[in-house]
């Protein structure tokens, strides 16, 4: 009983966390040749995330997009960025649709 209790508030704790917003896939250039490769910018506030993964189907530029995501606490560091730049955002998508 106790461990139904403690997966049930775990999920329902993680849920919570999970954003939804309008947003644009960007494509800045390829990580080899010194781009920051496929963002995430939201309408809202043109904040810039990097996914940790993004399907194929969604790797088009300028690509207008609603997501679910989760805000990570790892930053991926790209093109030519001082040692010492925080780098940009990561996020975990959960669903992305056309829109």
């Amino acid at each position: 009983m106790v461990l139904l209790f403690a997966s049930i508030t775990l999920s329902c704790k993680k849920d919570q966390n999970l954003l939804t917003a309008n947003a644009t896939i960007i494509n800045t250039g390829d990580v080899a040749a010194d781009g920051c490769g496929w963002q995430v910018k939201l309408d809202d506030d043109n904040t810039r995330y990097s996914p940790k993964t993004l399907d194929t189907a969604y790797q088009k530029n300028n690509l207008k997009v609603s997501i679910s995501y989760y805000l990570l606490t790892t930053r991926f560091k790209c093109g030519f960025t001082a040692p010492n730049a925080p780098g940009i955002v990561q996020i975990d998508l959960k669903s992305v649709k056309l829109r």
